[in-house]
């Protein structure tokens, strides 16, 4: 049997919920389960009450494989994690997964058995019917997009196969079944009325994507590794059909009508064809009638796509800034698009009364003051209200940027960039970022 493991603090995951159904429709038997929910686990030195409930449910379901999706920042958790299976259970293989091992691959496969490189949903299931064919011998399984420690030739490192299709997905439940989570020291089933404890807004939202890629490639961001395996296939954006999409939100309100709105998780919503889009509200608007919030790119936002989607009730729209300075989204994020195209962007959204929420990064080593000072103009030079979401930059493993601040010697190396706590912070710059975050309060600037 086998085990998926999300070290997710919440139930927001698509990945790795997209495998589980994959792996449903074969011959195998999965069962899915989030350990850290609420950071449950987020210390795991002499934890022996989760290790002991963890023992005692491997013995109990017969987990022969355990797969494991992670995030950079989850690595500590998940090494812990692996060790512990493999010094107790020797005879589990233990494959990883997720955006920073397909972005650090040689790192995690120091202590993972075997790797998933790219989209899993097809490379998974072709790995488990290899490993049972070549009953249990890594040594002999070749897989594209699998590679194990015992059998690492750099034929193997190949991408998993890219899902031309989205359609050939399963619709997403409210709970997939059986979804197991540790909460107060025992492992138990996860119900469909515990789901607000351990979701975000209180489990008030429904959360999907519709759509895989992105056109932008900023060096900043986890997408451009996805682009490097597969080239321009990435950057087109493959999008569900709206059919699919509706039949998956009226399944998620049929069991569960208090939902109050939809979160559409897609990086760039309106960068799709303004006829998937009229398609889209003409069923929402019938079938649906939620409010949603969604997320887009500046300059993706035409007036006939807004238009359309304006029939809707929109509670907002998420539009990344990252920084005021045409020259650091230029030469820096590699992300050319010119502070009018925001601003004006964001002015559309104004005048059809739609709330944007902004994403501005801080902390960049590579911003001068100047630069801070460019993005506070720009900031208050938009129209109220909108609301700001701040991030702490980071240089994460496998990124352009990471690469670039290791030739700048502004990092020494990749471990040294797996948390932002190890890069030097220029604490003269602290007084322009508390002025960036209160930039919604101030009066326009004409």
């Amino acid at each position: 049997r086998v085990l998926l493991i999300s070290l997710q603090e919440n139930l927001c995951t698509f990945g790795i919920r997209y495998i589980f159904h994959s792996v449903c429709k074969s011959k195998h038997k999965p069962v899915l389960f989030y350990p850290n929910l609420n950071y449950e686990i987020s210390n795991l030195d002499n934890n022996r009450t989760f290790f002991s409930e963890f023992d005692k449910f491997l013995i109990e379901k017969q987990i022969d494989i355990v797969g494991i999706s992670i995030m950079s920042y989850q690595e500590p958790i998940a090494i812990k994690l692996v060790k512990h299976i493999k010094n107790c259970f020797n005879n589990i293989v233990v494959i990883g997964g997720g955006v920073h091992v397909t972005a650090y691959p040689k790192d995690t496969l120091k202590y993972f058995d075997a790797i998933c490189l790219g989209e899993g949903e097809i490379s998974v299931v072709n790995f488990l019917d290899t490993y049972a064919d070549c009953r249990a011998d890594l040594a002999q399984i070749y897989v594209p997009g699998i590679v194990t420690k015992y059998n690492n030739e750099k034929k193997q490192r190949q991408s998993s196969p890219f899902l031309e299709d989205l359609d050939s997905l399963e619709i997403l439940s409210l709970v997939d079944k059986p979804t197991w989570i540790y909460h107060k020291g025992t492992i138990k089933l996860l119900k469909e009325e515990q789901i607000k404890y351990f979701d975000r807004y209180n489990g008030n939202s429904y959360d999907i994507i519709t759509s895989r890629g992105c056109p932008l490639s900023c060096s900043y961001c986890a997408d451009n590794i996805f682009k490097e395996l597969y080239g321009n296939k990435w950057k087109n954006i493959r999008v569900r059909n709206v059919g699919l999409v509706i039949a998956e939100i009226k399944r998620a309100l049929q069991r569960k009508p208090t939902i109050r709105f939809v979160n559409f998780h897609d990086d760039a919503f309106f960068s799709r064809p303004l006829e998937w889009l009229e398609e889209f509200v003409f069923r929402y608007k019938n079938e649906i009638q939620l409010p949603f919030m969604l997320r887009s790119i500046p300059g993706s936002i035409t007036e006939n796509k807004l238009k359309c989607l304006s029939q809707l009730n929109i509670l907002c729209v998420s539009v990344g800034l990252q920084s005021g300075s045409y020259k650091i989204l230029k030469n820096i994020y590699n992300r050319p698009i010119k502070i009018r195209t925001f601003t004006e962007t964001i002015d559309k959204l104004h005048t059809r009364k739609i709330t944007p929420v902004i994403d501005v990064m801080l902390n960049n080593p590579y911003e001068a003051k100047s630069d801070l000072v460019e993005t506070i103009m720009t900031l208050s030079s938009l129209p109220k209200p909108f609301i700001l979401e701040l991030y702490g930059f980071t240089f994460y493993p496998g990124l352009e940027i990471t690469s670039k601040a290791i030739e700048d010697n502004i990092i020494q190396d990749y471990d040294k960039a797996k948390t932002q706590s190890d890069i030097e912070r220029d604490n003269s710059k602290k007084f322009l970022n508390n002025i960036i975050s209160i930039t919604p309060h101030f009066p326009r600037r004409c």
